[in-house]
């Protein structure tokens, strides 16, 4: 005997009975599956929060098959959990997760909860199978089946702080900012695109279409410096940008597309014969010739800390020079 119900999108997931036909006889189903996916669809570990409430009063002996499939159908993950007795009343299967086998499906996604143990944004069906039969000789063998649907997004999605949406700035080499989506994840890199837009273009096609400006991978902070090596941005343009975030090849969300322009009056001092230069290790060291204005760029992969830094003129190079400007390092 099978008994399978499937809860719309969107939908309460807590169940009510079930009600089927057998033969000529109405019989109501003995277990229903409790799951709240707005709660616990996010994680593998959630997934063992699911409760069986049995009905009856007979005792019930089976496995658990839970299946994640994702909104294109591919299934995600596989859970077999080992035999669980199921009592009249609530039964719990939190206590089965460290015996349960998991199987992880062929896709990106699958790939990147095997590593995070979270499910990326995506619309995924919850799927719970209890197949069993009650706990006497002789008894038939029966399948209870619940179905859940769900849209897994971050708590708080990956968002664009600087340069605003339709801002005009004046920099010419502006520092980048965002918020990352929640919850972090460590291993997450980001990719930042920078491009030119044109007249009366649509910002999605600009990023696409057009050569970019710049693009920077492997971000791993929240921030980016205008990369030194690329020329300034030019007044009277326009510009779009957007991050997307990559766990590994895989990509997991991205930002809104935003827009600025390079629009002001204020007089500045002409720097476009100077240049920053890359700091380096000794043998693979530079030099360049700087006055009133030391510009240099290097990567910090830390989080923000003060530099720890001294300058040695090669005029004296005995004498290190004191009184140096105290500076904050951002990440990136």
């Amino acid at each position: 005997m099978r008994v399978k119900f499937r809860i719309l999108k969107y939908s309460q997931a807590i169940l009510l009975l079930l009600i089927f036909l057998s033969g000529h006889n109405l019989v109501i189903a003995q277990l229903t599956i409790q799951f709240m996916p707005a709660l616990n669809g996010r994680s593998v570990n959630g997934l063992f929060t699911a409760q069986i409430y049995n009905t009856s009063t007979l005792v019930y002996n089976g496995k658990i098959k839970i299946t994640v499939a994702d909104g294109s159908n591919k299934t995600t993950l596989r859970v077999l959990t080992p035999s669980i007795l199921i009592k009249p009343g609530t039964n719990l299967i939190l206590p089965l997760a460290s015996q349960s086998a998991i199987q992880f499906g062929n896709t990106s996604a699958a790939d990147i909860v095997a590593q995070t143990g979270r499910f990326p944004e995506n619309e995924y069906d919850y799927c719970f199978e209890f197949t069993g039969k009650e706990n006497k000789a002789s008894a038939d063998e029966q399948v209870f089946e619940n179905c859940f649907n769900y849209l897994v997004q971050p708590l708080i999605p990956l968002s664009l702080i600087y340069p605003g949406d339709g801002d005009a700035i004046c920099n010419t080499r502006p520092e980048f900012t965002w918020q990352p989506a929640m919850p972090l994840t460590a291993s997450y890199r980001y990719r930042l695109l920078l491009t030119e837009k044109k007249n009366r273009q649509p910002a999605a096609d600009a990023l696409m279409n057009n050569v970019p400006v710049f693009q920077e991978d492997n971000i791993t902070g929240y921030m980016l410096l205008y990369p030194p090596q690329v020329p300034d941005l030019q007044k009277g343009k326009d510009y779009v940008w957007q991050v997307i975030v990559y766990e590994g090849s895989t990509k997991v969300t991205q930002s809104e597309i935003w827009t600025f322009n390079i629009s002001c009056n204020e007089e500045k001092s002409d720097s476009s014969k100077e240049s920053y230069r890359e700091l380096s290790g000794i043998l693979n060291g530079n030099y360049y010739m700087a006055k009133g204005m030391i510009r240099i760029s290097f990567n910090n992969p830390y989080g923000l800390t003060n530099l720890q830094y001294s300058i040695t003129g090669i005029s004296d190079p005995g004498k290190t020079i004191s009184n140096l400007p105290s500076v904050k390092a951002q990440a990136g």
